[in-house]
């Protein structure tokens, strides 16, 4: 293969694969004052159970409302993709049906639960989800994930 057409072929390439990361950049979704807890928890929920698709960026999208506080105990985010596939929470990952069912919100923070349902509607986990508000670098107060903890696994159901 001559030179020339090599230098087109890997231009070809990289301009594919950073065309495609700027279509993905696009379709994140950022912290911002106008976001709830519960929608939060919807985005990061959303973002979890795509994981399996191929080219996702569910774990990126989890990641960025993750605390800063929550962020230096599971970062780097390759660690933070890893903890999620652990088996207290590989059941985000595959989830098809969620319920939150309480929020409970005061001053600053924020704790929901949600169920995790399979296909029929069955209940097979509970998490509870933390977040916190964190200012942005323009000030603005944005609530953000500061943890999340299983409290139901199916053994416990029977």
């Amino acid at each position: 293969m001559p030179q020339s057409l090599r230098y087109t072929l890997v231009i070809f390439v990289l301009a594919t694969i950073l065309t495609s990361l700027y279509a993905k950049a696009q379709q994140l979704v950022f912290p911002n004052p106008d976001l709830s807890p519960r929608q939060v928890v919807s985005i990061q929920l959303k973002a979890l159970a795509d994981v399996r698709n191929e080219g996702s960026s569910g774990f990126l999208q989890t990641w960025i409302f993750a605390h800063p506080r929550n962020k230096a105990v599971t970062g780097p985010i390759e660690r933070f993709a890893l903890m999620l596939q652990s088996p207290d929470y590989v059941v985000l990952l595959s989830a098809n049906k969620h319920k939150i069912v309480d929020v409970y919100q005061k001053d600053n923070s924020a704790f929901l639960f949600v169920d995790i349902l399979n296909q029929e509607d069955e209940l097979i986990a509970v998490f509870r989800w933390e977040l916190a508000q964190a200012r942005l670098e323009d000030n603005s107060l944005v609530w953000m994930t500061t943890n999340v903890r299983r409290l139901l696994k199916p053994d416990d159901l029977t």
